[in-house]
């Protein structure tokens, strides 16, 4: 009996054409989410330069006001904490400075709770209004603060001085990065955030905080 050899029939599908079409609309569609992020943050920055000081509490605002108002009648400023607004009274101050044959007119801007980066940016703040007469600044330096209390930091005034220049200042104390130009973490500390223990947590949280500060600051 004669053997038949099945032979099964498959079909082989043609392979589908190249099509370049796909590849470019989604480079397209890319290049078009990258110009429109930088856009946004563009104009971001142009608005958070461009607008007047904003409405902080704790009377910072207040103080900035008046001192952009009177800022050439001024040639002696001090700012810092609650150190700064109850130990410098500027009519003593100027007394005995005009005493001893340097007369001053002097400027308190002492404000309850201001620490580095704050006053730091602050008093960027009053020199880019170029008070003509201003001859000497006294800042109130202390060890730059990376806390703030829970029930201040929903607050305006931990948000307004955010920018990038004092926010790498805190992520590199936080990663114990140093000042150097090249950025590197201390490892020790790259571990604790990644791996933190029930009871401390707070190098990430603050870390966390501070990225979304800046971008609050920007974007608002």
């Amino acid at each position: 009996m004669p053997v038949r050899e099945h032979v099964s029939k498959v079909q082989i599908e043609p392979r589908a054409p190249h099509n370049p079409a796909g590849r470019i609309t989604v480079v397209r569609a890319l290049t078009n989410s990258v110009i429109c992020a930088a856009a946004f943050l563009v104009t971001c920055s142009f608005l958070h330069a461009v607008l007047p000081f904003p409405e902080i509490d704790g009377g910072v605002s207040q103080k900035f006001r008046f001192f952009a108002a009177h800022k050439d009648e001024f040639d002696t400023l001090f700012i810092g904490s609650s150190r700064i607004y109850f130990q410098i009274a500027p009519a003593i101050f100027d007394r005995v400075t005009r005493e001893s044959g340097l007369p001053t007119h002097s400027f308190n801007f002492g404000i309850g709770g201001m620490y580095l980066p704050e006053s730091g940016y602050l008093l960027e703040q009053i020199l880019n209004l170029k008070p003509r007469n201003l001859r000497w600044v006294f800042i109130e330096y202390d060890e730059l603060q990376t806390k703030w209390s829970p029930e201040n930091q929903t607050s305006r005034r931990a948000l307004y001085w955010a920018d990038w220049k004092r926010v790498s200042l805190l992520l590199r104390k936080l990663t114990d990065a140093g000042t150097d130009s090249v950025w590197l973490p201390n490892p020790a500390k790259l571990r604790e955030v990644m791996l933190p223990q029930d009871d401390d947590k707070s190098t990430g949280s603050l870390l966390t905080f501070y990225v979304g500060q800046l971008e609050k600051n920007y974007t608002n």
